[in-house]
């Protein structure tokens, strides 16, 4: 049994690395109980916990390898990136500002500053934000890969595709900038070279969520269900609790399959979070199965408690909204030079619920020979 603090560390790395983070953490933890001078070991399970989801109880741990150690940044990097990915952005950038001036190079508050801005749906901002760290320093493949993600939610994917680009010119390994490449590439038609990439990183890590779960949605589009339907399986044997998983496979399975998948949703109903998005999801994912046996009465139940899941989740946020059709207004002429530009295209939408049709419309509509379209935009 490892008893010594190097013995103890081989072995919660060795968990890290093999994507054990609930063992991690719990070893992690368990040493700092033992060695509670130990800095190193607080650091390392507010790592694990992070992996595994646990962001609030990371901070905590984060907060204790900073008082042992009140001048290591990379702990202080790793306090304020837990504040950001759970969501407690004024304290993370509260932070930032009384770290700031004590650092040599601002970059790593810079990129940590700019995701709290992305999070936080200040798309704009954390643009600049990220442009500053880039121009700091232009060789760190995550502020392109970041730059990228916002320039693809914003519908910019010619742009976010240069950046991501660049970002695997410097790294070219790297399965996250791999799998965040593979979106802007499908929304502008280029869905074989998507799937090439994503087969990629998922060579390189064959348990990195984000690529399974693109592969399989990826594989779908093409229409090659078979094959999505055994991608999202493997996400399920990453991740069993992936309720954006589960909630496609309900509606890609045939009846036989989806009896199958409705213990594990009942499971992770059980498990998750109250007035979550992920809880919404699985009780959609109910209603569709329910819906596929015709027992209208327990998917009409099921949907009922997903909508309003859904709606306390997601509350109207009229900030957030306004600034978003600005986004949108702003990649179209402005409405005063509309008449001047007779030639400008003009934008034509289709909204509506998933599942309604509005692919179909789309390719009806783009089969006129004066129409372009673009695909689906996630983020509209």
């Amino acid at each position: 049994m490892a008893t010594t603090p190097q013995a103890l560390s081989e072995k919660i790395q060795t968990l890290l690395n093999t994507a054990q983070f609930a063992r991690a953490a719990k070893a992690a933890k368990l040493a700092h109980k033992k060695f509670p001078n130990e800095a190193y070991f607080a650091n390392i399970a507010g790592m694990a916990l992070a992996q595994a989801g646990q962001d609030r109880e990371a901070v905590s741990l984060f907060h204790k390898a900073c008082r042992l150690q009140p001048k290591n940044e990379d702990f202080q990097n790793n306090l304020v990136q837990a504040l950001v990915i759970s969501a407690q952005h004024e304290k993370a950038r509260d932070l930032i500002a009384k770290l700031q001036p004590k650092r040599a190079s601002p970059y790593e508050l810079q990129y940590l500053h700019a995701l709290s801005l992305m999070q936080n749906n200040e798309g704009a901002a954390a643009l600049d934000m990220v442009a500053k760290a880039i121009s700091t320093n232009p060789k760190q493949a995550k502020s392109y890969n970041l730059c990228g993600m916002l320039l693809s939610d914003q519908g910019r994917d010619n742009e976010a595709i240069e950046s991501y680009q660049i970002s695997l010119d410097i790294a070219p390994d790297r399965p996250d900038t791999l799998s965040n490449l593979s979106l802007p590439l499908s929304r502008v038609g280029r869905g074989d070279e998507a799937l090439s990439l994503l087969e990629r990183a998922i060579e390189i890590n064959p348990n990195h969520l984000n690529a399974q779960h693109r592969y399989a949605i990826q594989l779908n589009e093409a229409g090659r269900s078979t094959e999505a339907k055994q991608s999202f399986h493997a996400v399920l044997k990453i991740a069993p609790d992936h309720a954006d998983t589960l909630f496609e496979l309900s509606l890609l399975q045939s009846d036989k399959e989806n009896t199958a998948l409705v213990p594990l949703i009942k499971t992770n109903l059980l498990h998750t979070s109250k007035n979550t998005p992920d809880k919404a999801l699985l009780n959609f994912a109910l209603g569709a199965i329910y819906w596929q046996k015709k027992d209208f009465e327990k998917s009409a139940k099921a949907l009922e408690i997903a909508n309003a899941q859904e709606a306390r989740s997601r509350p109207f946020d009229e900030v957030r909204e306004a600034r978003q059709m600005e986004t949108i207004l702003g990649l179209f002429p402005a409405a005063k030079q509309a008449e001047a530009l007779s030639d400008a295209p003009t934008p034509i939408f289709v909204l509506g619920l998933p599942r309604s049709g509005t692919t179909l419309v789309e390719q009806i509509v783009t089969a006129h020979k004066d129409v372009t379209g673009f695909g689906e935009l996630a983020s509209a």
